[in-house]
């Protein structure tokens, strides 16, 4: 079944919008497409074009991309607003489309405003859906729903590298560099001779390559014994 069986259950305004949709894909993604769109009922049909009316050829072919056959999707060089908008309208097709479940999509931005707008977005799109459970958030906001999941209980945390462990929170700023100081002080460094900026890039340097605390006492040791 292709793109015109489609037509035929449509009403005309419709068809002229998956006109619109189809006209500057390529081949495999319009049988991709179609393959999606006739599996759907006609409700999940007409949100789906809903979905993807007004956009783009570039924007679309972004949307219904599937790794199975293209490999992990990479959006380059587009503007924030532009990857915000197909972030969202992706969420919502694998939805709808796809079947995923709301709570089974994990959406990771770097600001508040950038998640908010991601929510709303969705949920104009799906109006009919109940969205409560998406996970759509900050990196930070994801994490602490993490912790928090994991730690009533203690399920799972030794997965973090962590023992179990019945309480935690997340220290500000002047907290981490009055631990960062007590902690060279203990391990019997000259606070002057160790600039907190600099003990501060090595840890995250470490945290951004995932290097465990054993590994990098290794790697740390070693360039010392080399000096």
């Amino acid at each position: 079944m292709g793109i015109a069986d489609i037509y035929k259950r449509l009403n005309p305004q419709t068809s002229e919008y998956l006109v619109y949709i189809v006209k500057d894909l390529n081949e495999q993604q319009k049988d991709l497409l179609a393959s999606e769109l006739n599996e759907l009922t006609d409700k999940e049909l007409y949100s789906a074009i809903s979905i993807l009316t007004r956009l783009s050829s570039k924007q679309i072919s972004s949307i219904i991309h599937k790794h199975e056959l293209g490999g992990p999707l990479l959006i380059m060089g587009d503007s924030v607003a532009n990857k915000r908008m197909i972030l969202a309208h992706r969420i919502a097709y694998l939805i709808v489309v796809r079947g995923i479940k709301p709570e089974e999509i994990l959406g990771i931005t770097f600001t508040n405003q950038a998640a908010g707008y991601i929510i709303d977005m969705v949920s104009s799109l799906l109006p009919d859906k109940v969205l409560i459970d998406m996970n759509i958030g900050t990196f930070h906001s994801t994490a602490m729903r993490i912790l928090n999941e994991e730690s009533f209980g203690n399920v799972n945390l030794q997965k973090l590298g962590y023992k179990k462990t019945p309480f935690y929170r997340v220290i500000i700023a002047h907290e981490r560099i009055l631990l960062l100081k007590r902690s060279i002080k203990e391990a019997g460094f000259d606070e002057k001779e160790t600039p907190l900026t600099t003990a501060m890039e090595e840890i995250s340097k470490a945290k951004i390559n995932l290097l465990p605390p054993e590994e990098y006492e290794k790697k740390a040791t070693e360039k010392m014994s080399k000096n």
